[in-house]
């Protein structure tokens, strides 16, 4: 028989599909967003005239490129500390059933 119960809220069937998805696809997006970075702020200059028509300053591109790293570092930053706050709960209630 199953340990988990239907309203058990900590449990892994708990979490809903979208939720997972959603979870999943902000890693995967943030990390790919890090690894194309441009070092260079008139590359991104030139990506953002490439792909919105806008043309941007160099110094505009350097300080768009330094928000987009902090967000993507905030973004995976906050997903690892959730992650490590469900698996100290799950630790702990795994410890709880054996005693």
């Amino acid at each position: 028989m199953s340990d988990f119960t239907c309203c058990d809220r900590n449990s892994a069937h708990s979490k809903l599909p979208a939720q997972r998805v959603t979870t999943i696809a902000g890693v995967i997006l943030s990390s790919t967003a890090l690894l194309l970075m441009p070092k260079c702020p008139v590359c991104v200059a030139a990506y953002v005239a490439l792909l919105t028509g806008i043309s941007l300053s160099t110094a505009t591109a350097g300080h768009l490129r330094t928000a987009l790293i902090v967000v993507c570092l905030s973004v995976l930053a906050s997903i690892t500390l959730l992650m490590l706050g469900r698996i100290h709960r799950w630790k702990g209630e795994d410890k709880r059933q054996r005693v």
